[in-house]
């Protein structure tokens, strides 16, 4: 689970902000929040962040990205660290970005710290805290890494690693390529448990949508059917890896990074999707294609016939059966995720979701939006309700509503919301003129 993410420095924050999932005194919906018990600690399963355009909703998941990638990947030798940081002000370029994450692995809460510039990293650190105290795991300024004295195990190794780990890469991602698994549950869980999803994500877990898994397709199916999509099934043609209009230089891409169980998604030039595999050494491709009833008879279409909705469906229904399922514990950043979507269809995934959700779940779903008929106290409590705004200097802030004391559990947040009593809403001035050439006159609009 995310505990709490804290950046400076970075896009629109030019502040030290964070954003936390720990719950508050709040006695609303009490009953789908996650307990720690050996802490004693509550994590909310949900978050929605509100905001107006270019508020930086968007930077705050594009900065969680940043630092999941940098961790996974890493960089080659010389190349820069693509930080960046807060942008009106030129002087911040020179000043370091930083990021905090906190997370909870196997019931022990982690915190992964570092910061960055350019050319090089100027801190990192990693503790751990149990029910009865914190530990360090190491501390990085610059080039000296030190490891914490309850480090034991491979600790010669670690040290000879610490001593040649680059300036540009991150002592913690060095440890897991070097194979020494003493940091590997928080790399892991960045890479495996922390799912972040853009507007233009295609076809999450699309190895389960079809193929392998019939069961997780069968749900996937009846999602579809009961959201009104009009989609029964969705179906798989295989076809000949050599009909796919498709470059050599492409396909070898594709090739290369293929591995056991991945799936990669190919759009043609005529907009038709594909799945591309590889079985036994073998690529194969299967053409994707959405199956309705109409009058009892099964009709075949392409995806590139589907309504952007139904894509957008078809998108994260997988992403949401996997937060309801039992004992998972992935995190789903989702970026806009009423794009597309019609509002009923967003709140029953989310409904969906948090009749799942009690105080031994681990799963969390966390999202941006601009769909203000979601805000609602029925659902959610005020502080899983997060704002972000930005001021005359361009700096974006971001703060739950729970922070408004006047914002009782009976009240109509939207409404207050929309009356601009919190913040986080369009800053709109004047109004706009436009000239109407037929009438050779001016229209005002409001």
């Amino acid at each position: 689970m995310l505990i709490s993410f804290t950046l400076k420095n970075w896009l629109s924050f030019k502040e030290e902000s964070t954003f936390s999932m720990v719950a508050s005194y709040e006695k609303q919906h009490i009953e789908h929040v996650a307990v720690i018990k050996k802490f004693p600690l509550k994590v909310l399963p949900i978050s929605a962040i509100y905001g107006g355009n270019a508020s930086g909703k968007s930077n705050l998941i594009k900065a969680l990205s940043f630092v999941k990638e940098f961790v996974i990947n890493g960089l080659a030798p010389e190349v820069p660290i693509p930080v960046t940081p807060y942008r009106p002000v030129p002087s911040g370029k020179n000043e370091p970005s930083s990021f905090s994450v906190s997370m909870l692995i196997d019931e022990n809460v982690y915190e992964y710290s570092f910061s960055i510039t350019a050319t090089e990293i100027i801190t990192e650190q990693l503790t751990v805290a149990n029910s009865s105290s914190e530990k360090l795991l190491f501390k990085r300024e610059k080039n000296k890494i030190s490891l914490g004295e309850n480090i034991k195990k491979n600790r010669q190794t670690l040290e000879f690693i610490a001593k040649t780990t680059r300036k540009n890469f991150l002592f913690l991602t060095n440890t897991v390529w070097q194979n020494i698994a003493t940091f590997k549950n928080v790399y892991d869980w960045f890479k495996d448990k922390l799912q972040i999803v853009f507007p233009n994500s295609k076809f999450i877990l699309q190895n389960t949508l079809i193929g392998k898994n019939n069961h997780f397709a069968q749900q996937v199916s009846n999602m579809l059917q009961k959201l009104g999509t009009g989609i029964d099934h969705l179906d798989g043609n295989e076809v000949p890896i050599e009909s796919l209009d498709i470059s050599d230089e492409a396909l070898t891409k594709i090739q290369s990074s293929l591995i056991p169980d991945k799936v990669i998604v190919y759009k043609d030039l005529n907009n038709i999707f594909y799945f591309i595999y590889k079985e036994k050494d073998v690529i194969k491709a299967k053409k994707i294609v959405s199956v309705h009833k109409v009058n009892n008879v099964l009709t075949t279409f392409n995806l590139s016939e589907e309504s952007d909705g139904n894509l957008r469906a078809i998108d994260l229904i997988p992403a949401f059966l996997i937060l309801a399922s039992d004992d998972n514990d992935k995190v789903f950043v989702i970026d806009e995720l009423d794009r597309s979507l019609h509002t009923k269809l967003t709140d029953k995934l989310i409904s969906f979701y948090l009749e799942s959700c009690n105080e031994n779940k681990r799963s969390q779903l966390i999202f941006t939006t601009h769909d203000v008929m979601l805000m609602s106290q029925e659902n959610m409590r005020r502080d899983e309700i997060w704002l972000v705004e930005r001021d005359h200097n361009q700096t974006s802030s971001i703060f739950p509503i729970s922070d408004f004391t006047e914002i009782r559990s009976d009240k109509n947040i939207r409404k207050s919301y929309l009356e601009g009593r919190m913040g986080g809403i369009p800053n709109i001035t004047g109004n706009v003129k436009l000239y109407d050439a037929l009438n050779n006159e001016e229209q005002i609009y409001y």
